[in-house]
């Protein structure tokens, strides 16, 4: 048993761009963040910065079909991030339509008045703080997300993809898959930490190396012929 040099050189990679995030992560302790997107921005670099560390682990530890449930939410939660950082005020919409779906779990009539509540009590808080958001009731689903980060390309393919081994498709449970996918599993997931890197670089105060020559490798293996 025993990984290929592309894949050596790949988790090499990933292992030196996830310390990188995980040094930036820990920078922004005790800094206050400018906007509520700037927050988020945090929040969504915790998460692909957890992903990949779990990758990691059972990638090395050759347990490929555990270290492929790490890329879904990888992607999801970067492309949220992309799309609020393109769109102002989606934020808000993120939030209720992540309370709207913890609303469909309530039964008791109670319970869902109080729901209703703390959205009302929020929406408030939202107005007070900009008044000028534009607050929109609207389910808004992953491909519309992703659609509004300019990335629908990156839902149909890898995300439909990867979503087929956590979902316990057929095709991803009795392996048909592996062959299409664990040449590109450590790729994708290089892809959604630069990508974390680079949101917090535009939108946090966290402090980064230059990242020129990674850039220039993440490049190189990524996108080579």
């Amino acid at each position: 048993m025993g990984h290929s040099p592309r894949e050596m050189e790949l988790l090499q990679l990933l292992k030196e761009l996830q310390e990188i995030l995980a040094n930036a992560l820990s920078s922004l302790g005790g800094k206050f963040p400018k906007t509520p997107e700037a927050h988020y921005m945090g929040f969504v670099a915790i998460a692909i910065n957890e992903a990949a560390d779990g990758y990691l682990v059972l990638r090395q530890g050759y347990r490929l079909k555990a270290s492929k449930l790490m890329i879904r939410p990888a992607l999801e939660v970067l492309l949220g991030g992309i799309a609020v950082e393109n769109n102002p005020g989606l934020l808000v919409r993120k939030a209720y339509s992540e309370w709207e779906e913890w609303g469909k779990m309530l039964k008791d009539p109670k319970n869902k008045a109080e729901h209703e509540q703390r959205w009302n009590e929020f929406e408030i808080a939202v107005k007070n703080q900009d008044p000028g958001c534009v607050i929109v009731r609207e389910h808004l689903s992953v491909r519309k997300i992703a659609e509004l980060a300019g990335m629908l390309p990156h839902y149909e393919r890898s995300y439909r993809l990867y979503c087929k081994f956590t979902h316990g498709a057929l095709g991803a449970i009795k392996g048909s898959l592996d062959p299409i996918t664990d040449e590109s599993d450590s790729s994708v997931m290089i892809w959604c930490v630069s990508q974390a890197i680079a949101l917090l670089e535009r939108q946090t105060p966290a402090i980064l190396p230059d990242m020129n020559h990674l850039g220039e490798r993440v490049e190189r293996i990524l996108f080579k012929p």
